[in-house]
């Protein structure tokens, strides 16, 4: 499992109208859409900057690569799980910062 927890905080926001999400990993700006069908998720059409940050862009990459390989997402309360083939791949809380 990756741990984010000590670089520049990640953001998402999930839009429900459009299916889409749009965000931050930390050094980038993203944008991707998402299919969801009962229990599984994807993230298709992932488009991101390409910042040369000094520091995050190890973080960048490795968010990006979670987003393509998530096909499960849990949300308890205010922590939300990304898992792929049932491992738990990412794990977030919640902030009220943005």
């Amino acid at each position: 499992m990756i741990h984010f927890d000590r670089h520049a905080p990640i953001h998402l926001l999930f839009h429900i109208n459009d299916t889409s999400i749009q965000g931050n990993d930390g050094c980038n700006k993203l944008k991707a859409d998402y299919l969801k069908t009962q229990n599984k998720i994807s993230f298709k059409n992932i488009i991101s900057t390409r910042r040369a940050c000094e520091f995050g862009q190890e973080q960048s990459q490795n968010f990006l690569s979670v987003l393509q390989e998530t096909d499960r997402l849990l949300i308890k309360e205010d922590e939300m799980f990304f898992y792929h083939k049932e491992v738990q791949i990412a794990h977030f809380e919640a902030k009220e910062d943005y």
